[in-house]
């Protein structure tokens, strides 16, 4: 795949091989709007993520992301929407993410 640094915009919903490794993400630090729904992707929601700060729109439902919400979530102050459903998330949402004032929008679904 090939990065360029100043997008803003990258939605690979169905489009993103499993195969891949989504850590260079991080690099693209002007985007806002990012979907990665329906991919299959599995571990924890990539690190790379939260050094974005631009980010306003994380769209990660329909994968098999498990683990705990992580609380670095909280550090993009500019998160409008984060839209989690669909993946094998466990605990509770982490109160960081109410952290900034910009959040909108928050769907998600916690196994026990």
């Amino acid at each position: 795949m090939i990065f360029v640094p100043n997008i803003k915009s990258l939605e690979l919903g169905e489009k993103f091989s499993r195969r891949r490794d989504p850590s260079g993400i991080g690099d693209l630090r002007y985007l806002t709007f990012l979907d990665l729904q329906d991919n299959r992707l599995t571990g924890s929601i990539p690190t790379p993520i939260f050094n974005i700060t631009t980010m306003q729109n994380i769209g990660l439902a329909g994968n098999n992301l498990a683990g705990e919400v992580l609380v670095e979530l909280g550090n993009l102050k500019n998160l409008q929407v984060l839209i989690l459903p669909q993946n094998e998330f466990t605990g509770l949402v982490p109160a960081s993410i109410f952290n900034t004032s910009a959040l909108k929008v928050l769907a998600q679904a916690l196994r026990k």
